[in-house]
C-alpha cells in the first residue's frame, strides 16, 4: 500500500478537491463576518433606557439580566 502523504505530493489537485477548498474557505469567512459585523455595531445598539407600554416585560427581564453579565 502507498504512503498518502506521497499520492498527495506527487499528483496535482483536480478541480472538485479545488472546488471544496473555496467552498469551505468562502463559507468559513462568511461565518466570521457575522461577528465581526455585530462587534462593529454593539456600541450603538442599546436596550432603551426608559421602557414604555409598547415593550413587554419579557424584554425589559432579558434586558436587565443582559446588562449584568
Amino acid at each position: 500500500m502507498e504512503d498518502p502523504r506521497a499520492i498527495i505530493a506527487r499528483e496535482p489537485m483536480h478541480y472538485r478537491q479545488v472546488l471544496t477548498v473555496a467552498t469551505a474557505t468562502a463559507l468559513n469567512a462568511l461565518d466570521g463576518f457575522d461577528v465581526l459585523s455585530i462587534s462593529f455595531a454593539s456600541p450603538g445598539i442599546e436596550a432603551p433606557r426608559v421602557f414604555r407600554r409598547q415593550f413587554s416585560f419579557g424584554y425589559a427581564a432579558i434586558s436587565r439580566f443582559s446588562r449584568a453579565a
